[in-house]
């Protein structure tokens, strides 16, 4: 594990988007990533939904896939510094 990386999911969400957990299970997880920083709020998103696990299922994981996807073509260092600092900014805030 890492400080910064796509943070492992639940294995049956994964069943459900195979095709696109291949390419991020390849990665090494982190403490924090853009997902974990954008639904820092996810059980109080999900608190408020109807049906909670439609709304992940159809919403928020598809999100989180991309938003993982994205880190993955941008990932550098710097990149990473970036979202160590944002995180800190999001705990403090």
């Amino acid at each position: 594990m890492s400080l910064v990386g796509p943070r492992p999911e639940v294995r049956r969400y994964v069943e459900m988007y195979r095709q696109d957990y291949q390419e991020i299970l390849k990665a090494r997880p982190g403490i924090t990533d853009l997902a974990s920083l954008k639904y820092r709020h996810e059980s109080e998103v999900l608190g408020r939904a109807a049906n909670p696990e439609e709304e992940y299922i159809k919403n928020i994981l598809p999100e989180k896939i991309r938003l993982n996807k994205e880190y993955l073509e941008s990932s550098s260092l710097l990149y990473d510094l970036g979202l160590i600092a944002r995180t800190f900014g999001a705990l403090f805030a």
